[in-house]
């Protein structure tokens, strides 16, 4: 049935499709309504298998079990006796398949039953019920749960998008005398405690246009960028750099960022190569001692 599933899923929206896996019967009927109501007015569709739309394979048998592959989430209930049974085994398996596929599921118990589960894992998963508003209070708090995280799994991707897409860009600041601009780390970051003015920015960001007045609000100092050096995977950080070569022209030296820096100080190119003790780019060695041009 890959065909009609894949149809179904095509058709709607699986991040908000929420499979309910509760006995067919008379007397659940309104239960079953109440919780397609409740989920819609939060933004999710409630699924029964047993609805017209979601008749995918014309088997009653199989056919639970190909709608819940249209579901990211599920709601199980184990709900009043019935001939012998104190929980209704189809529940049960639906449920368990829902857990193989690591997709989350609010487990409701009914109060009567409580002491009586059908796995042990259920006394840590599950919530108990007695009538509607409790499950409408029980189904408010999961979605709230599950739009939060949504959320915060958004927020994160978007943070990490957002880093692939930036650089560092490091400028090796230089006066006439030929001595370089060097900032000390307030906190040292590995074998990073000297090294020169850097700043992070967005690939699309023009470094001769950004950097100057990022240069100033941290170290005072007003460069004038130059010409771009190189670029390389840095072998300490894992983070993409570029290195810019630019003229000093204005300003005297002042912590404007004292969180990130400890001191500034000009020295001579000799002097940097002494300081710095991470890995020094190859074609940096060449300015700061002299070949520049």
């Amino acid at each position: 049935y890959k065909k009609e599933i894949q149809r179904a899923l095509d058709t709607t929206d699986y991040g908000k499709n929420v499979f309910v896996m509760i006995k067919y019967r008379d007397n659940n009927e309104d239960l079953r309504e109440f919780i397609l109501d409740t989920l819609a007015s939060h933004g999710f569709k409630g699924v029964l298998a047993d609805r017209p739309e979601w008749k995918l394979t014309g088997d009653s048998v199989v056919n639970p079990l190909a709608v819940l592959y249209c579901c990211k989430y599920g709601i199980a209930f184990f709900d009043e006796p019935e001939d012998n049974q104190f929980y209704n085994p189809n529940v049960a398996y639906e449920l368990g398949i829902m857990h193989y596929q690591n997709k989350e599921c609010m487990i409701f118990i009914r109060e009567e039953i409580k002491q009586q589960k059908p796995f042990d894992i259920l006394s840590k998963l599950h919530q108990e019920y007695k009538d509607n508003l409790e499950v409408k209070k029980h189904i408010k708090k999961w979605v709230a749960s599950i739009k939060a995280e949504e959320y915060r799994l958004e927020k994160e991707k978007r943070r990490q998008k957002e880093k692939g897409n930036r650089k560092v860009v490091v400028a090796l600041i230089k006066k006439k005398n030929g001595q370089f601009l060097l900032t000390r780390r307030r906190i040292p970051e590995g074998k990073f405690v000297w090294g020169f003015p850097a700043k992070t920015m967005m690939d699309s960001t023009s470094v001769k246009k950004y950097f100057p007045p990022a240069c100033v609000s941290e170290t005072g100092i007003t460069p004038i960028v130059r010409k771009r050096i190189g670029s390389r995977f840095h072998p300490n950080t894992k983070r993409q750099v570029e290195y810019w070569l630019c003229d000093y022209e204005k300003g005297r030296i002042n912590i404007l960022d004292p969180d990130e820096l400890s001191e500034l100080r000009w020295v001579s190119g000799k002097k940097a190569q002494k300081l710095i003790t991470s890995d020094l780019f190859e074609p940096l060695k060449g300015i700061l001692n002299g070949r520049d041009n």
